[in-house]
């Protein structure tokens, strides 16, 4: 705690600034769906590295990290705000005031902030793999880049917010595709991907979801 309080940045927060809140850790969002970045540091060197002159990273702890039951490793914070282009914004400052002055969020696979932003029309980066990554104004990120691509993409909105309308049709689609999958086990609609990697994957993944809470179900109920 002592670490993340001496590294946060003294200047003010400027106005052209993406947002990071970052996952609690061990977690399996960064482990395993965070592809080849589990050490979030990295995750925030690479994004800060596209940013454009006058535009900044802040970084903030997660708020589901407040008890330090697994404080992060010595100097993670310090060895953060020595990152070129990151902001390392006070933990006590509100996460919700931060994604709504923001032009952007960036997250690792998925988090109920980024929800959260994609219902506000916040832009949204993913880094790894998610099952969020076919909704309006989400863009995955699985390499350098595609996050010097997406970075560009964002920051060129000015923060521009999507229209209701389109983020509430994403939302629906979203939602009566799980209940279509859960329920009749079909995937009646598959959203758009850049590679058929990625659509294979989203395929096979749904599928093991959808088998493994069949299977829980059956376990307990048969």
């Amino acid at each position: 705690m002592r670490d993340e309080r001496d590294s946060c940045s003294p200047s003010p927060l400027p106005e052209k600034y993406l947002f990071c809140e970052l996952q609690s850790q061990p977690n399996a969002t960064t482990a395993l769906k965070g592809c080849m970045l589990p050490d979030q540091r990295e995750s925030i060197a690479m994004i800060a590295s596209h940013l454009p002159a006058g535009w900044k990273l802040a970084v903030k702890e997660s708020d589901r990290q407040w008890s330090r039951m697994y404080p992060r490793r010595t100097g993670f914070w310090s060895h953060i705000a020595a990152v070129p282009n990151v902001h390392v914004v006070p933990s006590a400052t509100s996460s919700t005031d931060l994604l709504a002055g923001s032009c952007g969020l960036v997250e690792t696979s998925y988090s109920t902030l980024a929800l959260r932003a994609i219902q506000m029309g916040v832009s949204v980066i993913v880094l790894g793999h998610s099952h969020i990554g076919g909704l309006a104004g989400v863009r995955t990120v699985v390499t350098d880049g595609k996050a010097a691509r997406a970075v560009g993409e964002v920051c060129s909105l000015q923060g521009a917010r999507l229209a209701a309308e389109e983020v509430n049709s994403s939302l629906k689609a979203f939602v009566d595709e799980n209940i279509s999958a859960t329920i009749e086990g079909t995937l009646s609609y598959i959203p758009k991907f850049s590679s058929s990697v990625e659509r294979e994957d989203f395929i096979e993944r749904t599928i093991t979801n959808v088998s493994s809470v069949i299977a829980a179900w059956l376990s307990l109920r048969v």
